[in-house]
């Protein structure tokens, strides 16, 4: 499948769902190691994440956010962690040089790193863009102000 956009900034309302406040990507093969099959990115031979130069959708690299919509939010309604937080990304939200938002199909986006660095410095990179220009809000804030379609 062919991905629908590359942005420098937010193209639209995006929003996140976190287990925490902090963004933890989870690895292909640690995943596999642990038994479970679903992961953000894959690390490569020498342990960078790249980012995804290509026109097509090759798999996960990166922070999944999606707009408003009735897919959101059933995995608003179905997500039972504790410390949950959504991340509300307002659109025209500039991305630092060194991220990237992809279009990857539906209405599915990623925040991804834009130039080849380890899991921790995307995971800081990401956590700290959520922090300075996202909008933290609990699940019931989100269903609030969200009515379920």
């Amino acid at each position: 499948r062919e991905n629908f956009g590359r942005y420098d900034h937010i193209p639209c309302e995006l929003f996140r769902i976190n287990n925490s406040r902090s963004v933890i990507l989870r690895g292909y093969t640690k995943q596999i190691e642990l038994g479970r099959t679903s992961y953000d990115l894959r690390i490569q031979k020498d342990g960078l994440v790249h980012p995804r130069l290509g026109p097509m959708f090759e798999g996960p690299n990166g922070a999944s956010v999606r707009p408003n919509g009735p897919f959101l939010q059933e995995l608003v309604r179905v997500f039972e962690e504790t410390n949950s937080v959504i991340y509300r990304l307002p659109e025209g939200t500039r991305l630092p040089p060194d991220l990237v938002c992809l279009h990857e199909h539906t209405e599915h986006h990623s925040i991804q790193c834009a130039v080849p660095m380890t899991l921790h410095q995307l995971n800081t990179k990401i956590t700290e863009f959520f922090h300075k220009y996202g909008e933290e809000m609990t699940k019931s804030e989100f269903e609030e102000r969200y009515p379920f379609i």
